[in-house]
Order: structure tokens, then sequence, then C-alpha cells
């Protein structure tokens, strides 16, 4: 049986105030994310550091504000010892009875969502500092026990690290040819097409590809969303390196697609935000939906989906410079009708999908064992922190070590 102490959060981690008391640092301003967690770049920094709190190794911060939506950030020891803003709160665990590692797990958990999103202060937006925090009741096993939860979910978070950093080289070797065929126009394929590029006409973006706008089924209407059909918004976008989007955080129903400016596109079809954060690009792995802060493109002659993929994270790279500094802010139809590109012959086109294409599906493979991973870890997360260690067993994963 898990031997577990029950106790208070502010019993076993201490709130850390220390500022860095000059004005300019070397340091890094982080940022805390939802999604991503710790951030590397803070949205926001002030010219004057002297009251940023320093941010350690083993550490974690947020912002009170946001902490019941679940965003809080950690530092793990592969992090450069940094800085967040003064408004953040910043703690650290007592290692000999909590390990930071295993916290980093647990507010993951059901346990820790299930008090934050209901503690707080405030009338208008609920603030949790960590006097508040500090009166969490918390149920842990012991440093032995924590330990191997950490390994188990390690395990699983280093496949899943690993899957990553290969899409990451692939992604960029794929990406390379792109440049070097149709942006530098300098060939290794034995072809004579780059040699004649100023001859390619040079035609809208708009009119090497089909634009399709997504939609929104009405929230209000149950029976519209939950369906098995996914929803993509930008939410969704895949990590660097990743691109292919093949599971959503929200999915709607073959109703909620009748029902509103929603459209189903099949797999391969370039999908890229045009609104609120502009320019992100992915890939659909698989039939699914988006909404109308996106598009969706597809070849114009069904030939050259990786090269649609490739030429519109192009195109983003191009309004962005030509921004000059400017808010780059939106994309719409008329912004795809006014830049031109030139467009290369199609056996040309043709040869970079051979090329690339084994690249680009080894990708996709990754990204669906990656999600099968996390769904896995996941499903043993909530179990592990509250003391079950044997469900590592229905894995394979040893609950000891690693394999």
């Amino acid at each position: 049986m898990s031997s577990r102490v029950e106790t208070r959060f502010g019993d076993v981690t201490a709130e850390q105030t220390r500022r860095l008391g000059a004005p300019a640092s070397t340091r890094p301003v982080y940022g805390v994310d939802r999604s991503q967690g710790l951030t590397s770049q803070a949205k926001y920094v002030s010219g004057d550091l002297s009251r940023y709190k320093r941010l350690e190794p083993g550490m974690f911060a947020y912002n009170p504000m946001r902490l019941n939506i679940g965003s809080i950030g950690f530092c793990d020891s592969e992090r450069t010892p940094g800085l967040v803003s003064s408004d953040y709160i910043v703690f650290s665990c007592r290692d000999d009875v909590l390990l930071p590692e295993y916290l980093r797990y647990y507010v993951l958990g059901p346990s820790w969502a299930q008090w934050t999103s209901s503690a707080g202060v405030g009338s208008v937006r609920s603030r949790i500092y960590y006097r508040e925090l500090a009166m969490m009741p918390v149920s842990l096993p012991t440093i032995a026990e924590q330990r191997h939860v950490v390994q188990i979910l390690r395990t699983l978070d280093d496949k899943i690290e690993l899957n990553r950093n290969m899409n990451r080289t692939l992604e960029s070797i794929a990406r390379a040819i792109f440049e070097s065929w149709f942006v530098d126009r300098d060939s290794s394929d034995g072809t004579t097409e780059h040699n004649s590029a100023e001859r390619w006409p040079k035609v809208a973006f708009s009119e090497t590809v089909q634009v399709l706008s997504g939609g929104t089924p009405r929230t209000s209407e149950p029976e519209f969303w939950g369906g098995g059909l996914p929803w993509y918004s930008v939410a969704d976008a895949p990590s660097a390196g990743d691109v292919f989007v093949t599971d959503t955080e929200k999915t709607i129903s073959s109703a909620g697609v009748e029902s509103s400016a929603a459209q189903l596109v099949p797999d391969l079809t370039t999908i890229v935000s045009a609104r609120g954060t502009v320019g992100k690009c992915a890939l659909t792995g698989r039939e699914m939906a988006f909404n109308q802060s996106c598009y969706g493109l597809r070849p114009m002659d069904q030939v050259g989906y990786y090269f649609t993929y490739f030429s519109t994270r192009n195109l983003v790279e191009e309004l962005r410079r030509s921004a000059h500094g400017s808010v780059f802010s939106t994309i719409t139809r008329d912004t795809l009708s006014t830049v031109c590109v030139h467009r290369p012959p199609s056996g040309l086109v043709a040869a970079f999908e051979r090329e690339v294409g084994p690249l680009m599906q080894r990708i996709l493979v990754a990204v669906e064992h990656s999600r099968a991973l996390t769904l896995t870890r996941d499903a043993l997360l909530p179990r592990l922190v509250s003391g079950d260690l044997a469900a590592a067993g229905a894995t394979g994963l040893s609950p000891i070590g690693r394999h």
C-alpha cells in the first residue's frame, strides 16, 4: 500500500520574493502560457527590471489572475535562471517532502484543476495569491514513490520529445529542399527547369490554390458539439516541426457542419490562421473542419499538397517582412489575390512531392505516435498521482525505472 501524508500546500512549498534589484540583466525574461507553461520570452517586458522576480531551476511561477485556468510555469534544470514579472507569484518546493518534478505533473492532474478553478478572491476576475494557494489540501506519497511516478511519466514525455526532435529535423530538410528548388532555384534533381525560373509566370497566389473558408456552429446548441469531427482553431496549431494536425481540442457533429459555414476538408489541406494569431500553418492529417479565423488551401490542379504548405509558409514570411515593423494583423482573400508568386512547372512540383513525400509521411507517423503516447500519459497521470503505481503495469512501463 502507498504511504501518503495529508497536508497543506503551504507546508510543502515556500513563496520566493527575491527581486533582481538592478535595472538591467542578461537573464532571460520568461512568460507563462496556459498551453506551453513557461515560455522563452514574455510578451511585455519593462525597461526597468529592478522589481522583476528571480526564477531559478526547480521553481514555479504563475500570474495570480490566470492560475484558475491552468496557467503555471515550471523552470526545469535545463532552463537558464531567469526573471518573471513582479506581478507573478514564484514559489519553490521543500524537496525533502515534495519533488519539484512530481509537482510539475501534479498540477496537470484533476485535483489541482478542481481546486484552483473554484478558489481565489475578487468579484470580477478570480485571483489566487500564494496565501490562498497555501491553503490547498494535498495528499502526497513518499519521496521514493514520487520519484517512481516521475520516472514513469518522464519516460513517456522523453519519447514524445524524441519524436518532436526527429520531426523538426525532417521538416527542416523538406523546407531546405523547397527553398533550394523554388526560392534559390538551385536543384540537384537533374532537371533544367530551375535554370529557366525567370520565365516562370508570375500570378496571384490565389490563382494557385483553392481558398476555403471556415465557420463555427452555434455554441448554444449542444448537439452541434462533441461529435466525431475535429474542429481546428489556432489553439490546435502543431508544435514546430510537427507540421500535421490530427487531433483538435474541440470536435463538432455532422449537424454542426450542416448548420454552419464550417466545411469538411480532406487530409493534406493547408490551414493558415488569418486573424488573431496570424500566420500559423498546419497540414491536416485527416478530414476535419476549421473556424472562420482560418483559411483552408488546396492546390488548384490537385498536385502539390506539400508544395502548397511550404509555399504558404514562405508567403507568410514575405508578408511579415513587407509589414516593415507594422502589426501583421490579418490575412484576407484580397491579400491572397494581390500577392504575386512565380508558378513553377507542374512537372517540377510533382518531382518535389516525390522527393519530400517520404519525409512528410514519417513526420505524420511520428505525430500519430506522439498522440498515442500523450493519451497514455494523460490516462496514467491522475491514477499515478493518486497512488495507483500498479497502473503503470497496464502499459508495460516499470514503476521502478525506465526501459
